[in-house]
C-alpha cells in the first residue's frame, strides 16, 4: 500500500465534495393536472413546434430511471434525467397520453453534464398509473455543440408493471425488484461515504477497484479505459421472451437498448457493448433469464441476471479513464415480454400463436447510480474515479 500524506487525503476529501454535480429538482409543471385541473403549465404543444428543420441529434437527453425518495416525510416518485451541452430541455412522463410529471430545465451549457429530477407524491402517481395502460417518457432539448445549436427529441416506453411494483414497494424492506448488485459496489470503508471508488494510480485500502486489477495493466498503460466487473440480478413482472440490444431495436422504436454505461461529469457517456461495435454479440453472452411464479398473484416473473468479469468490463475509450468525482453508472434493460408466459404455456391455455403474438409487448427498466440514489429506494451509488 502506498503512503499518502495527510494533506493529500484532506485535498481529496475537500475537492470530492466540491466536485459532486447533484441533481437539480425542478417543479412539476404538470401538478395542476395531477390535482384535478385538466390544463397544465407546460404542455407538449408549442414545445415540439420549435423543432422545425433543425438538426436532430440522438441521445441528447437521457432518462436515468425512476426512484422513490422522501420529501418532507412524504414518499415521492422521482423521475431523473441528464444531458450534455444543454441550453434547456423539456421532459415529461405520461400515462395514456396525459403527462403527470413534466417541466423545463435550463442546463449548464457546452461541455457540461446537466442533471435534474421531477417529483410527484407516490399516492397520486399510483392512482394515475393504475388507470392507464402504458407509460411514455418524452425527452427534448436545445444543445450547444462546438458553438452550433442542435436539438434532440426522443420517446421511450417504460415497463408499466415494473413502475407499479416500484410504487407499491415498502422501501424499508429490501430493494425494489429484489435487486442485488455484487459488482460494482462499495466494498471498502472509504472516505467517499458510500461512493464506489476506482483508483487510477494506486491500490490502497479505500479503493473498491483499482488500476492494478485492470486486465491490461501490465501490458499497455497508455491506452486504458476504466475496467469494472458487472454482476447482479433483478426480478420483473411477466415472461421475458428475450432481451433487446442495440441491434434489435428498429430506428424510431421507443426503447433504450440493454446496455451498461459510464458518464463522466465533463465528458460524454460511454457504453460497454456499443464500444465493441456489436453490443448484442458482446453483451448477450453474459445474460441469463430464469422464470418463477409470484407467491401472491401466481403470475409469472422473470429474473434477469448478468455476470461480466473485469477482463470484459473495460470501457474501450481512453477518455473514460479520467479523474471524476461523480461518474454515473447507468444500467438499462430493454426486453420483449408476454403476460401469457411462454409460447408453450399459452398453447396449453388454448391460445393460438397469432393470439400469443398479439400479447407481446416491449418495455424497459433503467437504474442509475448517482448521489441522490443512495438515499432512495435503490441505494445505488455513483463512481468516484480518483488518483490516490
Amino acid at each position: 500500500m502506498k503512503f499518502i500524506p495527510g494533506i493529500l487525503i484532506f485535498s481529496v476529501l475537500f475537492f470530492s465534495k466540491l466536485g459532486h454535480a447533484n441533481l437539480a429538482v425542478i417543479d412539476n409543471a404538470c401538478s395542476r393536472y395531477v390535482n384535478g385541473d385538466p390544463s397544465t403549465e407546460v404542455g407538449t404543444a408549442g414545445v415540439f413546434e420549435e423543432l422545425g428543420a433543425a438538426q436532430i441529434i440522438e441521445d441528447g437527453v437521457r432518462f436515468l430511471g425512476f426512484d422513490i425518495v422522501d420529501v418532507g416525510g412524504v414518499r415521492n416518485l422521482s423521475a431523473r434525467f441528464a444531458s450534455q451541452d444543454l441550453d434547456w430541455g423539456y421532459t415529461s412522463v405520461s400515462t395514456d397520453n396525459q403527462a403527470f410529471l413534466c417541466g423545463r430545465h435550463f442546463g449548464l451549457g457546452e461541455s457540461k453534464r446537466s442533471s435534474w429530477a421531477v417529483h410527484i407524491p407516490v399516492e397520486k402517481a399510483l392512482g394515475l398509473i393504475e388507470q392507464g395502460n402504458e407509460v411514455e417518457i418524452i425527452l427534448f432539448g436545445f444543445h450547444q455543440i462546438n458553438g452550433e445549436e442542435k436539438r434532440s427529441y426522443s420517446k421511450l416506453k417504460y415497463h408499466q408493471p415494473a413502475l407499479l411494483r416500484l410504487l407499491k414497494k415498502d422501501i424499508s424492506v429490501g430493494l425494489p425488484y429484489n435487486l442485488e448488485i455484487e459488482h460494482p459496489r462499495n466494498m471498502a470503508k472509504n472516505i467517499y461515504d458510500r461512493h464506489i471508488v476506482y483508483c487510477l494510480n494506486s491500490n490502497w485500502d479505500s479503493c473498491d477497484y483499482t488500476i492494478e486489477d485492470h486486465p491490461r495493466y501490465h501490458t499497455n498503460k497508455n491506452d486504458l479505459g476504466v475496467a469494472i466487473p458487472f454482476k447482479g440480478h433483478f426480478i420483473v413482472d411477466g415472461y421475458i421472451t428475450r432481451l433487446l440490444f442495440k441491434e434489435d431495436i428498429a430506428q424510431g422504436a421507443e426503447l433504450s437498448p440493454t446496455e451498461f454505461g459510464l458518464w463522466n461529469r465533463y465528458g460524454k457517456a460511454f457504453e460497454l457493448g456499443a464500444l465493441r461495435g456489436n453490443a448484442k454479440a458482446f453483451l448477450s453472452q453474459f445474460f441469463t433469464l430464469s422464470y418463477m411464479s409470484d407467491p401472491v398473484t401466481s403470475k409469472v416473473l422473470t429474473k434477469i441476471a448478468w455476470d461480466i468479469p473485469m477482463q470484459h468490463g473495460e470501457f474501450l475509450d481512453h477518455d473514460s479513464y479520467v479523474r471524476d468525482y461523480e461518474t454515473y453508472l447507468m444500467m438499462n434493460f430493454a426486453f420483449e415480454v408476454n403476460i401469457l408466459g411462454s409460447v408453450y404455456d399459452a398453447a396449453a391455455q388454448g391460445y393460438s400463436k397469432a393470439e400469443y403474438a398479439k400479447q407481446m409487448q416491449q418495455g424497459m427498466v433503467a437504474i442509475t447510480g448517482l448521489t441522490e440514489a443512495q438515499t432512495g429506494a435503490f441505494k445505488q451509488a455513483p463512481l468516484t474515479v480518483t488518483y490516490p
